[in-house]
């Protein structure tokens, strides 16, 4: 078993892996506040049974780096154990081909590790999160590069924020293409707006990096089970896809 974790720009996510790379356990906190190693002690002792964390492994994939050391100090103190940390010099298994790699996240490249549990490359991996990423890698297992776009929460946070007379509405899909009130209508921006986002960068994505080759796409995050069903594409839903490949790559670095 292996504890991996995923702090995000909105959660924090800590999953018991098995090892057959199955998620068995998955609690997440709020990453909004900054907490000190000993609340996060407290926290993960109440989140788990902390001898279910005694002497395992741990992994952190982290895109805070002003929590990822009470993160790591919390994990090492719970498990006797040092967390191993995605980042340069992480062994994946596949090439990165942009111009600096130490600018590509953590959260990408344990996307793109838990996507050749499901698919061979190519593939398109897309994470819901706090932003929208898109990552491209190729029929030779190399991430070619990445579309970052505003996430659903941020959308309908910038939209209401800057408005005066547009008020937050909650994030389900609307009974009409064509809103018939404010809420209706902000919720189809929402839903069409990012659906036929995601379609029409794909068919870019087809045209010009794969010149016309068919992918797989693969989806991940925390609107995407929301977002999917509303694209024409085919996409497979992953729902602990970052925590799945983070554990991979420990595996794949340690040989546990």
């Amino acid at each position: 078993m292996v504890l991996s974790i995923d702090i995000g720009n909105s959660l924090i996510k800590f999953g018991l892996i098995d090892d057959a790379l199955n998620p068995t356990v998955v609690k997440s906190v709020s990453s909004k506040n900054f907490r000190s190693c000993d609340e996060f002690y407290l926290i993960i002792q109440q989140l788990f049974d902390s001898s279910s964390l005694s002497d395992i492994s741990s992994v952190i994939s982290s895109v805070v780096p002003a929590l990822t050391d009470s993160v790591y100090l919390a994990v090492k103190k719970l498990t006797g154990n040092n967390p191993f940390i995605i980042g340069s010099g992480t062994k994946t298994g596949f090439k990165i081909k942009i111009d600096f790699n130490n600018e590509l996240g953590s959260d990408i490249v344990s996307n793109v590790s838990g996507a050749f549990e499901f698919f061979e490359a190519p593939t398109v991996i897309i994470d819901f999160g706090t932003a929208t990423t898109i990552a491209c890698v190729d029929d030779k297992n190399c991430v070619s590069g990445v579309i970052i776009v505003p996430g659903v929460g941020l959308f309908l946070e910038s939209l209401t924020s800057n408005t005066a007379l547009l008020s937050s509405v909650p994030i389900k899909h609307p009974d009409h293409l064509i809103g018939r009130n404010t809420a209706e209508s902000i919720q189809s921006g929402i839903f069409y707006g990012n659906s036929s986002m995601i379609d029409g960068l794909l068919y870019k994505i087809k045209d010009q990096v794969f010149n016309g080759s068919d992918f797989n796409v693969i989806a991940t995050g925390g609107y995407a089970n929301q977002i999917i069903p509303f694209c024409n594409h085919p996409i497979k839903f992953v729902e602990h896809l970052t925590l799945i490949g983070s554990a991979r790559l420990l595996f794949k670095n340690r040989n546990i």
